[in-house]
């Protein structure tokens, strides 16, 4: 899609924007790597420290484990499908997709967009 094209419009699912920010883990490396910008139940916006490679498959944990009423921490596949950097804030913007997920696994992002979304 152009840049300046109507994406709201074209989205599949809503988008929640989150209270807080959530840490996102490589599960691989075990290293942080962003926080969440938005969520939906098909995939995620983030900001990161580090450029992300597009069409890469990640093993992500969204850590839920410092919360006041914590929730277990969510593991799941996700392909990154753009990253941009943005130079006034010295940091990059991705967008995920969430692969394969379970019934189980939409029940849990439904769970932690009710706890922490908010739409604007």
């Amino acid at each position: 899609m152009e840049k300046g094209g109507n994406l709201e419009k074209e989205r599949k699912y809503k988008r929640w924007h989150l209270s807080k920010p959530l840490k996102i883990i490589d599960k691989k490396s075990g290293k942080h790597i962003g926080n969440i910008t938005d969520i939906t139940v098909a995939g995620l916006g983030m900001i990161s420290k580090y450029p992300l490679i597009s069409n890469i498959t990640l093993q992500l944990r969204i850590d839920l484990s410092n919360e006041k009423f914590p929730l277990d921490d969510i593991e799941l596949d996700a392909k990154n499908v753009w990253c941009e950097e943005n130079e006034i804030v010295d940091r990059y913007y991705a967008g995920m997709e969430f692969e394969d997920i379970s019934g189980k696994m939409e029940e849990r992002i439904k769970e932690l967009i009710e706890r922490f979304g908010f739409t604007t």
